[in-house]
Parts: structure tokens; sequence; C-alpha cells
């Protein structure tokens, strides 16, 4: 049987509207069954991501991913993409999981162009043309694809590893912590960066009002050893994952619920109560109990 490596986070980082605590995330917490559609407040981009052309490239859904996920890097002692083979680490075997929600294409610069193509209610495709070709951005379409979070994250700081994209709704968050987990787990990568967002500007289905993003690092213990960085937790898989999560179910927050729940149960981890999610075990650095062999049914700025 393979050995899996202990694998442990390094990183945390997330965003919250006023008013919204993580603790409301935690499944045994008693969260509201809905939050008041909230968004972020005096939420720049450009305080995380300092390249102008790349935050062209970028919806809001993928700025405060990346947001996040620069917060986590970060905390983890990773400041840049150097940062990475400075710190022993092959880029070829850091990555990303990622948690979206569904992208709707009908931004409000599309649906302007429309209207004033259609002057006298009748849509004029030529007037179209030339009205887009001056008004629409020429990579509009990459602002629409859910995995290009991950691929943002990535060029940030030079993650040429595994790269996963998981839109399921209340679970994404917790299977891309878990894709991550078992990446590292099984020797496939060293270090992964797990993000999960939400943004009522960019949502297919407006039920996803609560505009929030969450990142965590997961590093193989043996690394985060080497480098001599701060352990925030052990973690350890369970051997089923549940299809929901009570606090992701019962909050707006479709896709980034779940991940919210892990960083509220970091900041209830204590050395005398290890904190059990759904999916999901946290221990404080202390060594935990054996690894759970995966289940043959499982198939700042930059």
């Amino acid at each position: 049987m393979n050995s899996f490596r202990a694998v442990v986070i390094t990183g945390q980082g997330w965003l919250l509207p006023p008013g919204v605590e993580l603790r409301q995330f935690h499944p045994q917490a008693a969260a509201p069954e809905e939050f008041a559609p909230q968004r972020l407040r005096d939420f720049a981009a450009g305080d995380y991501v300092r390249d102008p052309k790349v935050l062209r490239a970028m919806n809001r859904l993928f700025q405060i991913a990346a947001a996040a996920g620069v917060l986590a890097m970060h905390d983890a002692g990773f400041q840049q993409a150097r940062d990475l083979t400075s710190a022993g680490h092959d880029p070829a075997r850091c990555g990303t999981a990622v948690a979206m929600s569904e992208i709707s294409p009908l931004t409000q610069n599309l649906l302007d162009a429309v209207i004033a193509a259609s002057p006298d209610g009748r849509f004029d495709l030529a007037a179209f043309g030339e009205i887009a070709r001056h008004q629409l951005h020429p990579f509009r379409r990459l602002t629409m694809l859910p995995n290009m979070a991950a691929a943002h994250i990535s060029l940030l700081f030079g993650l040429q590893g595994p790269s996963y994209t998981l839109d399921s709704g209340i679970t994404a968050g917790m299977q891309a912590i878990l894709e991550a987990y078992w990446a590292i787990a099984d020797h496939k990568a060293d270090l992964m960066v797990c993000e999960a967002a939400d943004s009522p500007e960019n949502a297919l289905r407006k039920a996803a009002t609560l505009e929030v993003a969450g990142a965590l690092v997961l590093e193989a213990e043996t690394s985060a050893q080497a480098r001599q960085v701060r352990i925030l937790a052990r973690v350890r898989a369970q051997p089923e994952y549940p299809s929901a999560n009570t606090a992701a179910r019962s909050s707006a927050a479709p896709a980034a619920g779940s991940l919210l729940a892990v960083l509220a149960g970091l900041r209830d981890l204590s050395l005398d109560q290890p904190q059990s999610l759904p999916g999901l075990e946290l221990f404080p650095p202390a060594p935990p109990a054996e690894i759970v062999p995966r289940q043959s049914s499982r198939e700042g700025r930059i």
C-alpha cells in the first residue's frame, strides 16, 4: 500500500462583508437560515494584484478569489513567485484547487452593447459588431471561464502543478480542500492553494447574494518543517464525505461556505479539542492518529 504523507495547513486568508463572521459558517454554529444580501465594502483588487493588465482580465469573482489566495500565501510565508524556489519547493509540485460558482455571461457591458445595437427595437448584428469592437474587452470570454480563477492564482505565484476547478454548489469548497489534500498525501504535490469565492455580480443564479472569499495553503508536513514555518493545524480526510454540510446549506454562499467552515474550525482549534468537520478533521500541530487511506469508492499584493 502506498505510504500517505501527513498534510498540514500553513496559510489562511478570507474576505467577509461587514457584520459577517467566520463562526457563522461553522457546522456547529447556529447560523441564520439566510444572510442578508451584502457585498464586500471598500474592496480594491489593486491592493492584492499589482498588474492592471491582469486585473482587466479578472471579473470581480476572480478578483476576490485571488485576494483571498494572496492573503493565504502571504500568511504561509510566500510573498511572490520566486519565494517558492527559495523555500526549496519545485513549482511543478505546487498547485491549486478552486471552488467556483457558475458565472453568468450577461454582464452589464454586454447588455449595454446589445441595447445600443437595437435603437428601434430590432437587433442589428453589424451595428453590434462595431459597438462591441470598441466597448467590449477582447479577452472578455476569459472572465466567463470558472477555471480562470485557478489560472490567475497559479500565474501570480508561479504554481505549475495540479490545478483543479470545482463547480458543485454547496460541496465545492470542501471538495477543493479534499482534492488538494489527496494530491499532497498521495505524493502528487507538495503544496496546494485552496480557494473558494462567491459574488452576486457574476452569479448565474442570484441566490448567491453574499460576497465572500476564503483560501487555505495545504502543504506536506515535511516541507513545512523544512521551511521552519508556523503550522496552523494538521489535517486528515474522513473516510466519507456527506453530500452537503449544514453551514454551507444554510448560507447564501454555495461555493465558499464549506471552505469558510474550515477556516472557522481553525480559529476554534485547541490542544484538547480537535475539530471534526464534514469530510475533514483538524488537529493541533501535535501528531494525530495515522492518516486514513483513500477509499476505493472515491475516485498582501503580488
